[in-house]
C-alpha cells in the first residue's frame, strides 16, 4: 500500500512514487526549510565490503531499515519516551539499541 487512503484525508501532499519505493514508509520528511519527502535509500552509503575482512561481530552495515530504526529510537530517546523493543532472538534489538546509543 502506498498511502492512497491516507492521501485522500491528509492535508499534506504525499511523495511521488519512485522506483524501488513501494510504500510511504520508504520516505522521510527532510528537516530543511522545504520539508520535502526524501527516500531513505538516499541516506544509505554505497560501499564495497570484502566479506573475508569482516571480523568484528559488532559491525553494523547501514541499510534503510537500520536508518529508520535508529531515527525512531533517537526521537523517542530525545523526548524521554519509554519504549520496549520486542522480537524473536537474533532479530537485532540489542544491536540496534547499542548502535543508536553510541
Amino acid at each position: 500500500m502506498y498511502g492512497e487512503e491516507i492521501g485522500q484525508i491528509s492535508p499534506i501532499t504525499l511523495p511521488n512514487k519512485l522506483p524501488g519505493c513501494e510504500s510511504i514508509i520508504d520516505f522521510e520528511v527532510s528537516l530543511d526549510k522545504d520539508g520535502d519527502w526524501v527516500p531513505w535509500k538516499k541516506k544509505v552509503p554505497t560501499i564495497e565490503i570484502d566479506p573475508h575482512k569482516v571480523t568484528d561481530a559488532d559491525l553494523i552495515i547501514t541499510t534503510v531499515d537500520t536508518l529508520r530504526h535508529q531515527e525512531v529510537l533517537c526521537s523517542w530517546l530525545s523526548e524521554h519516551r519509554p519504549f520496549i523493543l520486542c522480537g524473536p532472538p537474533g532479530s537485532g534489538k540489542t544491536m540496534t539499541l547499542m548502535s543508536t546509543l553510541k
